[in-house]
């Protein structure tokens, strides 16, 4: 399985942009932009880098490419420094392989997957004089860690969290008439409940997701 923090989908998804500005001996030049788009896919089709140049430079060939051009295109697509040196999109060390590295997965947690969670939700309702009533809830849940990412690395990893939220309902059914009151996230935490992280092409950064904070508001409700 290919590990984090890998170039391969990065390097074929901006290989369109990369074609034509390339030189002649990178395979770029006399390439209409058609070609150019075209590339990628076949490419994919027969396996990737792993395929070997004389299998990639046969499949561009059987789809139309002159001898040349697919020798130029393959050295390109297996070469990531050629990529960096050429447009500068890429700073891969000599020697990196655009290919990931293997991780093994082995005994690790799916991502998204607490060992527990807990809800519980209480209410109790009063009658009050002239057919209106009162109802008031409460509801608490909380969940274990888990991690975000297949890795299950330090980094992946999410702390456990909680969350409370109240409410309150006068209401007289007759009438069509309710009020109601509530409070969202009472504790007022923002915990990272969820987190992604992006590709090469962005930055590899990391989007989170956090709890609202505490939400509190009424509404009145009329029905006919």
């Amino acid at each position: 399985c290919a590990g984090p923090g890998t170039g391969a989908s990065s390097y074929y998804s901006n290989l369109t942009n990369t074609l034509l500005p390339l030189a002649t001996t990178s395979g770029g030049a006399g390439l209409t932009s058609a070609q150019a788009t075209a590339v990628q896919p076949i490419l994919a089709a027969a396996g990737g880098p792993s395929a070997g140049a004389s299998t990639l430079v046969g499949a561009l060939m059987a789809n139309g490419f002159t001898a040349t051009q697919a020798t130029g295109l393959v050295t390109v697509a297996l070469t990531a420094n050629t990529v960096a040196n050429g447009t500068g999109l890429y700073n891969y060390a000599t020697g990196a392989s655009i290919d990931g590295r293997a991780a093994d997965l082995s005994g690790n947690e799916l991502p998204n997957s607490p060992h527990w969670t807990l809800s519980l939700g209480a209410q109790y309702t009063w009658d009050l004089p002239s057919g209106w009533s009162a109802t008031v809830r409460g509801d608490y849940y909380r969940q274990s860690e888990q991690y975000a990412r297949i890795y299950n690395t330090e980094y992946d990893r999410l702390k456990s969290w909680e969350n409370v939220n109240l409410t309150l309902k006068i209401e007289k059914p007759e009438l069509g008439l309710s009020f109601d009151a509530y409070v969202k996230n009472l504790l007022n935490d923002t915990p990272i409940t969820d987190a992604y992280t992006t590709d090469d092409t962005s930055g590899l950064f990391t989007n989170v997701y956090t709890l609202e904070p505490r939400l509190y508001g009424i509404s009145i409700t009329k029905t006919w």
